[in-house]
């Protein structure tokens, strides 16, 4: 999945995943032409803790959509 599709799918906005792998908490594969891949199994949780963390600050949380 591409950055788009991740943020659709998670609900988390493209800003703040290019925030996640700036700060070093997550690292996705760079294909050829340069986009990132994120894999859903792979970021799925990842995103849940961020997501935990977002809430005790008062944050609304993130809902995986199908």
């Amino acid at each position: 999945m591409n950055i788009g599709e991740i943020s659709c799918r998670t609900g988390v906005s493209v800003r703040s995943i290019r925030y996640y792998e700036q700060k070093g908490l997550i690292s996705p594969k760079r294909q050829e032409n340069g986009y990132r891949e994120y894999g859903e199994k792979r970021y799925k949780n990842t995103f849940k803790r961020y997501n935990f963390m977002n809430c005790e600050r008062g944050d609304s949380p993130i809902h995986w959509r199908r």
